[in-house]
C-alpha cells in the first residue's frame, strides 16, 4: 500500500472509531440491580450512607397525577384514584447548583414507566429535579409500597434518602 493510499483510509478508520464512542451516563444508570440501595453495600469504593447519617438532609418528593404540588412527607395518602406520581428529589439550598443524580427503587406495587432497570422497580435521573412516574398496579389497592432513593453528587459516596411511604385512603361509601 503506498503512502498516498494510507492517508485515504485513516480518515475513514477514524469515523469508524468514534462511532463507537458513546457519551457518559454517570453513575446512578449504572447502579445495577444486584447492588441493594442499604448501607452494606459498597458503591464507588464507599460503603453507601444512611439517611441518618448523610452531610444534606434529601429526600423523596412526589406529585400525584392532576395536582400541582409536590408533597415531601414519611407518609403519604393517595385516593384511591390516583394511577401514577412524578417522584424527584428534594435537596437544600446548598445543592441546587450540583448536578445530584439519583436512583430510586419501590416495593412491589409499582412500575417506573419507561424504565429499563430492574424490570421496572428503579428509575434513575441525572438531576435531582428530573422527574421519573412511577405507575401503579393493582398490587398497590392491597398494601403499601415504600421509595428510597440513593444520590450523589460525582464520584462522591452513595448516600440515601429516608423511606417514603405510599398507601390508599379507604374508599368510602355513602350511606
Amino acid at each position: 500500500m503506498t503512502l498516498f493510499n494510507s492517508l485515504r483510509v485513516l480518515p475513514l478508520l477514524a469515523i469508524f472509531l468514534f462511532s463507537f464512542i458513546h457519551g457518559s451516563h454517570g453513575y446512578a444508570s449504572w447502579l445495577k440491580c444486584y447492588v441493594e440501595l442499604d448501607e452494606t453495600e459498597v458503591v464507588m469504593n464507599h460503603y453507601i450512607v444512611p439517611a441518618h447519617k448523610a452531610d444534606h438532609e434529601v429526600v423523596i418528593e412526589i406529585q400525584p397525577e392532576g395536582y400541582t404540588d409536590w408533597v415531601t412527607s414519611h407518609i403519604v395518602y393517595l385516593e384511591p384514584t390516583i394511577e401514577s406520581v412524578k417522584v424527584r428529589l428534594q435537596v437544600p439550598h446548598a445543592l441546587h447548583d450540583e448536578t445530584v443524580q439519583y436512583v430510586v427503587e419501590s416495593t412491589e406495587g409499582g412500575l417506573f414507566a419507561d424504565s429499563n432497570m430492574c424490570d421496572g422497580k428503579r428509575a434513575y435521573a441525572r438531576d435531582y429535579d428530573d422527574e421519573v412516574v412511577l405507575k401503579f398496579n393493582h398490587d398497590f389497592h392491597e398494601t403499601h409500597l415504600e421509595l428510597v432513593a440513593g444520590w450523589a453528587m460525582g464520584h462522591e459516596e452513595v448516600r440515601l434518602t429516608p423511606r417514603l411511604k405510599l398507601e390508599r385512603r379507604e374508599e368510602r361509601t355513602e350511606l
